[in-house]
C-alpha cells in the first residue's frame, strides 16, 4: 500500500510519463524474485498497446 501511494505522488509531481515511472519501479523491483513474476504480463500488454 505504501508503494502505491509513492507511485501516485511521483506521477502527480514528475513530468515523466506514468509508464516511464512504472518502468523505473519495475527495474528496482526486478531483483526480488517474488515480485518479478508479476511483470512479464504487463510487458506483453504494453508491447501490444504500442504496436498500433
Amino acid at each position: 500500500m505504501e508503494k502505491k501511494a509513492g507511485w501516485k505522488k511521483r506521477s502527480a509531481e514528475e513530468t515523466k510519463p506514468i509508464l516511464a515511472i512504472y518502468d523505473e519501479e519495475v527495474s528496482a523491483v526486478s531483483a526480488v524474485a517474488s515480485a518479478s513474476s508479476h511483470f512479464p504480463l504487463f510487458r506483453r500488454m504494453k508491447s501490444t498497446m504500442y504496436s498500433h
